[in-house]
C-alpha cells in the first residue's frame, strides 16, 4: 500500500512540475513584446485612428490655415520616424507644412497623439529640397533607418498614382 502511495504521489509530482514548466515555456508566454508600429498593419492603424481625430487634432497646430482658409485638411502623408513619432505633411488648399507627431502606444493600443513640432522646414514646405535638411529634422526627431512612407496619392514621373488604401511609398518627404 505505501508503494502505491508513493507512486502515485510521485506521478503527482512529476504532472505538476511538468505542468507549471509548461506554463514558462508556452508560446505565449514569450511573445515578443507588442509595439503599435512594429509592422505595416499596426502602422496603418495608427494612421486611421489618427485620421479619426484629425478635426479636433488640428486645432492644436500652432500655424494656422492662409487666406481664407481656416482648418487644415487631414494629411497627404505619414512618415514613421521611430521613436513614437511620425512626421505628416497636410494643406490648407494653399500651402502644405510638416509638423511631428507623437503617439503614447499602451499595452498594444494607441493611448493618445500629441503634437511635437509644427512648422517644420518653414518657409521651405514640403518636401525638403534636399535629403541632408530631411535627415537633419528625422535625426532630431528620430532616426532615419526607421523611415517607412504612406499616401493614399503619389506623383511618380508626372503621373497621379492613387492607391484605394494607404499604401507604403517612396520617400516622398524628399525633392
Amino acid at each position: 500500500m505505501k508503494k502505491i502511495y508513493l507512486i502515485i504521489l510521485s506521478v503527482a509530482l512529476i504532472a505538476t512540475v511538468l505542468i507549471i514548466a509548461g506554463q514558462f515555456a508556452s508560446p505565449a508566454n514569450n511573445k515578443e513584446p507588442l509595439f503599435c508600429d512594429a509592422d505595416e498593419a499596426g502602422r496603418i492603424e495608427i494612421i486611421n485612428q489618427f485620421e479619426d481625430g484629425w478635426n479636433e487634432f488640428e486645432q492644436e497646430i500652432a500655424t494656422r490655415p492662409v487666406l481664407g482658409s481656416t482648418t487644415w485638411q487631414s494629411p497627404d502623408y505619414y512618415q514613421f520616424i521611430g521613436n513614437d513619432r511620425v512626421l505628416i505633411a497636410f494643406e490648407d488648399g494653399h500651402i502644405i507644412i510638416m509638423a511631428v507627431v507623437e503617439y503614447d502606444c499602451i499595452d498594444g493600443f494607441i493611448e493618445s497623439f500629441s503634437l511635437v513640432e509644427d512648422g517644420i522646414n518653414q518657409p521651405g514646405g514640403f518636401p525638403f529640397t534636399s535629403r541632408a535638411d530631411w535627415e537633419e529634422v528625422i535625426n532630431e526627431y528620430g532616426d532615419q533607418d526607421e523611415a517607412r512612407t504612406y499616401a493614399k496619392q503619389i506623383i511618380r514621373e508626372g503621373d497621379f498614382i492613387e492607391f484605394d488604401e494607404w499604401t507604403k511609398v517612396e520617400n516622398v518627404f524628399v525633392r
